[in-house]
């Protein structure tokens, strides 16, 4: 899966203008305290990684998105998947609660 994320992850930043790798460590540092009390449990991870983690995974999930509403769903596996699942409603109402979150601060 993390080949994936960080595919998602390089399609997002080649979008262009908006978000860009510096911009989305910055935001997510500023947040990272906050973030870490979302969690049930301790996240043994230092800083940097959990704010890679974060940055890795929200920028997964925003291209996900971004890909799911076009037409590029045809020619990627990850989405062809999510697209035949029965689970496909939870799993996008929690997805479209942390995009709405990640859009708020990041823009």
């Amino acid at each position: 899966m993390e080949q994936h994320k960080l595919r998602y992850l390089g399609s997002l930043l080649e979008r262009g203008s908006k978000p860009n790798a510096l911009i989305c460590v910055i935001t997510i540092m500023q947040f990272e305290d906050r973030a870490r009390k979302c969690y049930a449990e301790d996240i043994h991870l230092d800083d940097d990684e959990f704010v890679q983690m974060l940055v890795l995974d929200g920028c997964f999930i925003i291209e996900f998105f971004l890909k799911f509403q076009s037409d590029e769903f045809r020619d990627d596996a990850i989405l062809r998947i999510f697209r035949k699942s029965l689970l496909l409603f939870p799993i996008f109402l929690g997805l479209h609660i942390t995009y709405s979150v990640l859009h708020l601060q990041v823009y």
